[in-house]
């Protein structure tokens, strides 16, 4: 009665839906009922994210009904729009509050193909030719014949399941279909998405359907096991190539590239190809003259530097190298992390220096948790150019440190070079 509650009519079904008016990969959402009366019924409501606004967003993937997550949720969906459902009856939907949290998706997507790690499995396997790991040899062909396709056998439902060894926030998944025939036995596909590896992941939260979303799968979904199944069946299952991108998952926390949010600078500018924001674009291109890679004068102590903007526990900073050329002038660069951004920061503790790294190669240095707002490279006592083709650095708020120390060394499998 205080009128800071909403309230529908007895809807099949009754839906709230909220337009964050852009796209945010929501990691969390908080419902507050009904105090007054008639709390149960809320119970079996769900929470939806996605991209669609269409019948309420009722139709967006889903993350657990309400009884699981009384009153707050750990989402890690990416989308615009959040719904509150009740799909099985009709009902009233009243709720004095909800509060979405999360952080704006910008789609610099990483360009490491998670499956490529993994290990896969499938329902049955139609013959010598059709194994699952044919799906994730990295080849182009379409070809059945070629031994680059997986095929099950007419099972009900057929199922291709990818297990990433670990916890990942799934951004995007690419499908390749057969290429020499039989295109239409995919249709109607799932993406499913989770922790469960029983029944070949067949019953995980799933992504929209194959034919929505040709040939690439926008995801958001937080699991260690990527399904592709075909739920009508009886059918075959062929698949010539799977890609999974995404972000890993520490805990509840996604560890994202934090050099995309950050501010660049470094000790002066070559010519106008070689700005200090260049070396986190996103870009995985190595060719200075593409101007995608940072590139100083010839300084004493050349730097570059990158304000985080707020203070985090950095676990890992990956750096590449140009690519058509120069390659030694990188060696000797020392990776320094701190609080201070004076003198470019060249001040700061040191996490590791890159001893030797050739043409358009990456390194990653493990900080171990290091705290600290600014990353700088800087090459010490030295008269040298210092160009950085991509920067990237992924860390956990320092309010979020002490819940996940404990996993950093289990998360991190690089080490320093």
């Amino acid at each position: 009665m205080s009128k800071h509650c909403s309230h529908t009519a007895q809807d099949a079904p009754p839906w709230w839906r909220l337009d964050l008016t852009k796209v945010y990969n929501v990691t969390r959402v908080k419902v507050t009922n009904r105090g007054d009366c008639c709390s149960e019924r809320i119970d079996g409501a769900e929470i939806r994210i996605g991209l669609s606004p269409e019948h309420g967003g009722t139709k967006n993937p889903k993350n657990r009904p309400y009884e699981d997550f009384i009153p707050e949720y750990i989402c890690g969906m990416v989308g615009q729009y959040v719904t509150v459902t009740i799909p099985d009856r009709p009902e009233y939907l009243t709720l004095c509050e909800v509060k979405v949290y999360g952080e704006e998706k910008i789609f610099f997507y990483a360009d490491v193909n998670l499956a490529l790690r993994g290990i896969s499995s499938q329902s049955s396997t139609y013959d010598y030719l059709g194994a699952a790991e044919n799906a994730i040899d990295g080849s182009r062909s379409t070809n059945y014949m070629s031994g680059h396709c997986t095929h099950t056998a007419q099972d009900a439902p057929p199922w291709w399941r990818l297990d990433l060894t670990k916890v990942y926030n799934v951004t995007r998944v690419k499908v390749t279909n057969r290429g020499d025939c039989c295109s239409e036995r995919i249709d109607g596909a799932e993406i499913r998405i989770g922790s469960s590896p029983e029944h070949g992941g067949i019953k995980n939260p799933k992504n929209r359907p194959y034919e929505d979303f040709i040939p690439e799968y926008i995801c958001g979904m937080v699991g260690q096991y990527v399904t592709v199944t075909i739920p009508d069946g009886p059918e075959y299952l062929t698949l010539c190539e799977v890609k999974v991108y995404g972000e890993e998952v520490i805990g509840n926390y996604t560890v994202v590239n934090l050099a995309l949010r950050g501010i660049s600078s470094q000790s002066s500018t070559y010519d106008y190809l070689g700005a200090a924001e260049n070396a986190i674009d996103g870009s995985s291109s190595t060719n200075y003259l593409s101007k995608h890679c940072s590139h100083t004068h010839l300084d004493i102590e050349p730097w570059w530097k990158l304000d985080l903007r707020k203070v985090y526990n950095v676990t890992r900073v990956k750096v590449t190298n140009r690519g058509d050329c120069c390659n030694e002038r990188l060696n000797g660069a020392v990776i320094r992390i701190g609080l201070s951004p004076e003198h470019g920061g060249t001040l700061n503790s040191n996490c590791g220096t890159v001893s030797s790294i050739g043409l358009g190669e990456t390194v990653s240095f493990n900080c171990d948790g290091m705290v600290g707002r600014y990353v700088t490279i800087v090459i010490p006592g030295e008269t040298r150019s210092l160009s950085l083709c991509e920067v990237q650095v992924f860390g956990v708020p320092t309010d979020k440190a002490s819940k996940y120390k404990a996993r950093w060394r289990s998360y991190d499998i690089c080490t320093s070079v």
